[in-house]
């Protein structure tokens, strides 16, 4: 559903600026898929890669992956009301707010659950690493996907 109204909210946003076309609401629905499909194909392959072990499918990976999406309405939103000064202080608040909210949740699907006496410390950090590169990716994910859609502020 937040990909759906991402997509017409670009729209939305775009048509405020005198820039809509038909084909922009297409580019942006490939875009936003196309690097949803590889944000979580390289997650899959760095766990795999990495060896971390954790009861989250695929299913359940790009149910988090999605969350950047409300993210990004927000952001939309700000930069509507408020132009790019909205823009930014939305991006930074909901960047943060999105880190804090994958590291708070996933943190209990990817590190260990046992004792920390019989886990193997190496495999530890590397739970430890796969948790916060995904939290630092969403943030860049939701800039690199909005940037565009904000006009650009004359000096």
């Amino acid at each position: 559903m937040a990909f759906v109204t991402y997509i017409l909210l670009a729209g939305v946003v775009l048509g405020t600026q005198s820039r809509f076309s038909p084909e922009h609401l297409g580019l942006t629905a490939s875009t936003a898929f196309v690097w949803t499909v590889i944000e979580l194909v390289v997650l899959l392959l760095t766990m795999y890669i990495l060896n971390v072990s954790t009861d989250l499918k695929y299913l359940d990976m790009l149910a988090y992956c999605g969350y950047k999406y409300v993210g990004m309405i927000v952001i939309l939103l700000g930069g509507l009301a408020f132009q790019s000064t909205g823009y930014y202080i939305s991006m930074l608040w909901m960047a943060l707010s999105i880190a804090f909210f994958l590291v708070r949740s996933l943190r209990l699907a990817i590190l260990p659950h046992s004792d920390p006496s019989t886990v193997e410390r190496g495999n530890n950090k590397r739970r430890l690493y796969v948790l916060l590169v995904v939290a630092v990716v969403q943030p860049l994910l939701m800039w690199w996907l909005t940037r565009h859609l904000i006009a650009a502020v004359k000096l």
